[in-house]
């Protein structure tokens, strides 16, 4: 027999078996739709130092699932107290870096909030000092000249007749009016020297509020700048046909459900995006709560590899080879 007719003969028995196998096992179990079967997942360790329940841990869970089965339109994943994938929660450097960055940021806001309002009271108080100030010079200057024409009213009235009841009444309210000018100069100083004081004393508390927050945002500089470049919030990991989810890290809810839903996306097979806003993105840093269109078109791909796999691993079994 010429290899072309062996050939052909081969291709014809093959024919017929995946004709035998689509009628006999049925299409679907050959080559199911893209992610056919949802991923069954559960809580294992959940670390009581995040302060998080296990039904708060799973509504973010969800959150984080309905993200991708929304936007896709399919069902991706099911929530099982036995459930083979098993998502973490665990606490370790990671988190406990964050939560003093968090707690030293507090420190620091609260630092500056207090030399906020103690700087605006210095320099409304500054302001009314230097008021004060021009007041008094202004009023001193015009002293000084009307005193100086007193004085010399006076001397001739001295040196007189003293006959003059008109001038020496003049006199009298010319006295009157400088003792009240004296007077109200007297009462600025009064006020100026108390401001003095007061300035003084917000000044201390400027320079204690000022150096507090300095060492406060050297504390949390040293503290960052002991992490690593790209702080790694999540896992997920594929070992013994076992997947498993490890959360390590995160600022609050939202980032949470970011991680999350950024892990679920790993364990459907897909890799990351270039876009900072995706989902699917290295790092953790977007803004936005939904699935992208570069993440959707990323799941189409994983979805699509994974249907190839299943169908050689399904030929496989059927052929009996490992």
């Amino acid at each position: 027999m010429s290899l072309k007719k062996l050939f052909e003969a081969i291709l014809i028995l093959v024919c017929f078996f995946l004709t035998f196998c689509f009628l006999y096992l049925g299409i679907e179990k050959i080559m199911p739709g893209p992610c056919d079967k949802p991923i069954e997942y559960s809580i294992g360790e959940l670390d009581s130092q995040f302060g998080m329940s296990k039904e708060e841990f799973l509504a973010d869970i969800k959150q984080a699932e309905a993200e991708w089965e929304g936007a896709s339109g399919m069902n991706l994943f099911d929530y099982s107290d036995k459930g083979e994938m098993k998502i973490n929660l665990i606490y370790d450097y990671r988190q406990k870096a964050t939560d003093k960055l968090s707690s030293i940021n507090d420190t620091i806001e609260s630092g500056n909030s207090a030399y906020q309002q103690v700087k605006a009271n210095y320099d409304q108080q500054s302001v009314q000092y230097n008021s004060i100030r021009d007041n008094i010079d202004s009023l001193s200057s015009s002293y000084s000249k009307n005193l100086a024409a007193y004085n010399q009213k006076v001397s001739a009235w001295n040196s007189g007749d003293h006959s003059s009841t008109k001038e020496y009444n003049s006199l009298v309210a010319q006295k009157k009016e400088l003792d009240s000018n004296l007077s109200e100069i007297n009462s600025l100083n009064s006020q100026a020297n108390s401001l003095v004081s007061s300035l003084n004393a917000l000044s201390k508390q400027l320079n204690s509020l000022s150096q507090s927050l300095n060492s406060s945002v050297t504390n949390y500089n040293q503290v960052n700048g002991s992490l690593d470049d790209e702080f790694e919030e999540g896992e997920f990991m594929y070992s013994n046909g076992k997947k498993v989810i490890n959360i390590y890290q995160f600022e609050n809810n939202k980032k949470l459900v970011r991680v999350l839903t950024h892990e679920l996306g790993h364990s459907l097979g897909m890799d990351h995006t270039s876009d900072p806003e995706d989902i699917m993105y290295g790092l953790n840093i977007g803004d936005s709560e939904d699935v992208s269109k570069n993440d959707l078109t990323e799941l189409s791909r994983a979805c699509s590899q994974k249907t190839s796999s299943v169908f050689m691993s399904n030929i496989k079994k059927i052929l009996g080879i490992n």
